[in-house]
């Protein structure tokens, strides 16, 4: 079979004709998918390609240092840190659309041959993802419950991750945070890990120990068990919610654009795992501090007499660092949620987050299911006498609100579905701040 190959040294060498093939259909079915006004076209030209390539993930990722990230939450934007590290080094390859199931990581590695690659996968795609590309480089950020209608409980997802951690070659390493005791139990599994104390605030998922299922203990030195499981040692430590504290004992700030504290602790194990690559932390930390949104998450926006902050929250423990995140600013919220598909039909996980939180505030509920957020929200005391006010269309509940900064929080649809609209009809600004 004929092969083709590329001049550049910092890229791989060769693809065959057929996985070329494969690609060339995939760029016609996203061509025809953003014409047809479905969207980037990521998905469907990832499927095209692996239809036509099986095997094109394997080839593509052959001689190639790969980093993956994982985890409930934080993936996108772990990854877009660990990537702004990494081009310090040289090109790097990402799925920086967040498309990270397989055919997204398929497409990803299609488009872009550099040596370096960076991708964000869905917890479920990391046993095959590992088989076919055999990472340097694992990160795993934090497990928690998500989506229960459609992926298993946190338990059964810590346990497939520790059966494909086992198979990562001699070299491999799992970028571990090691406040969360789920998270521990599946990096053991690796050849090697490099433990981060990044913090843990949602502990509702890890209240009992992953090994004998009895109670963990927990205080400011970390948890423990009886059965004498504990929280590793580590050299990489979060000292407080801006600094890091480094292997050599250098203490450096996380100055991020970014709010939120949870974001702080991305981009520390953000620059553990770029120190793997040889980028200094600091020079790792400034790359960061560059960040102003990321796939969309934290853009800005202009609307009217609004300043609009648009942020995804999709599950319980996602939902406890938002409250920290827009604990930062008193302005008003707009939360849209949506049950379809890619939220969680289930909408139950609502009454896990303590809206309590917010009391002050005014509050939207918007998108398909605001009504049952504005019931939510009403029995958090938030809706006064007369109740939280309600729209399906989240840029008529921002109208709602007076003028001046609003905070729009949305589920996976709503989030997509706003950032298109507000795109279209509003102007985006520069800055996170």
């Amino acid at each position: 079979m004929s092969e083709s190959a590329t001049s550049n040294p910092k890229t791989t060498a060769r693809r065959s004709a057929r996985t070329a093939l494969a690609g060339a259909l995939a760029e016609v079915a996203a061509k025809a998918s953003q014409v047809a006004g479905k969207g980037s076209g990521v998905a469907i030209a990832g499927r095209v390609m692996l239809a036509v390539q099986p095997n094109a993930v394997d080839e593509l990722a052959a001689d190639r240092d790969v980093v993956i990230i994982t985890g409930t939450n934080g993936k996108t934007t772990t990854t877009r840190l660990i990537r702004v590290a990494l081009e310090k080094l040289g090109p790097v390859a990402s799925n920086e659309t967040g498309a990270n199931m397989y055919n997204g990581i398929a497409i990803a590695l299609h488009r872009n041959a550099a040596k370096q690659v960076v991708l964000e996968v869905d917890e479920g795609y990391v046993p095959m993802t590992v088989d076919a590309m055999r990472p340097h480089v694992i990160v795993l950020t934090n497990l928690s419950r998500d989506q229960l209608d459609r992926i298993a409980e946190v338990s059964a997802i810590g346990a497939k991750l520790g059966a494909a951690f086992a198979k990562l070659p001699a070299h491999g390493v799992v970028v571990a945070n090691a406040d969360d005791p789920l998270v521990v139990k599946a990096a053991l599994n690796a050849p090697t890990q490099l433990w981060v104390r990044a913090g843990q605030w949602w502990t509702a998922d890890s209240t009992v120990c992953p090994w004998c299922a009895e109670l963990l203990h927990r205080d400011e030195t970390g948890w423990w068990c009886d059965c004498g499981r504990r929280r590793p040692d580590t050299e990489w430590v979060m000292v407080d919610d801006h600094h890091l504290q480094t292997p050599d004992g250098r203490v450096l700030e996380i100055d991020l654009q970014l709010p939120g504290r949870a974001n702080r602790a991305n981009a520390g194990l953000a620059a553990a795992a770029a120190s793997l690559a040889g980028v200094d932390p600091e020079v790792a930390l400034r790359a960061m501090s560059t960040v102003q949104e990321v796939a969309g998450r934290n853009a800005r926006y202009r609307l009217g007499d609004h300043t609009v902050r648009v942020l995804l929250g999709k599950n319980p423990a996602g939902w406890r660092e938002l409250l920290n995140m827009v604990e930062e600013n008193d302005a008003p919220l707009v939360i849209a949620i949506n049950s379809r598909a890619a939220d969680s039909k289930d909408v139950s996980w609502l009454w896990d987050v303590d809206f309590e939180h917010l009391a002050g505030r005014k509050v939207v509920a918007a998108g398909e299911r605001c009504h049952d957020m504005a019931v939510r929200l009403n029995v958090a005391g938030l809706g006064g006498e007369t109740g939280v006010p309600v729209s399906a269309s989240t840029p008529d509940a921002i109208r709602l609100l007076p003028p001046g900064d609003v905070y729009v929080v949305c589920s996976y649809t709503q989030f997509y579905d706003t950032s298109v609209w507000l795109r279209a009809n509003a102007t985006q600004l520069d800055g996170a701040s």
